[in-house]
């Protein structure tokens, strides 16, 4: 039942990126895009194979590249050390 919610979670989480997490390439990004581009990097990421989609903004500020290179990797920690060490739940 765990697992099942899990998957229900990311796939409402990877719709709702779909949606509202659309990098456009002629926009200037600042540092709250560079938050919200690196939390949704994984799905941009994946969504970028299929179609122009961007994973991160081509015109961004320092603060942008900043921020959004934090949140990537958080993204990324959150996803693979569960995989890496083991779920703590019992």
């Amino acid at each position: 039942m765990r697992l099942l919610s899990s998957l229900l979670s990311t796939v409402i989480f990877y719709i709702i990126v779909y949606f509202f997490c659309n990098i456009d390439a002629n926009e200037p990004c600042v540092w709250y895009h560079g938050i919200w581009h690196g939390i949704c990097v994984i799905p941009n990421f994946i969504f970028s194979w299929f179609d122009d989609r961007l994973c991160k903004a081509e015109i961004y500020t320092t603060a942008y590249n900043v921020w959004f290179w934090i949140f990537a990797v958080l993204s990324v920690l959150e996803i693979a050390l569960p995989f890496l060490f083991g779920s703590s739940d019992d």
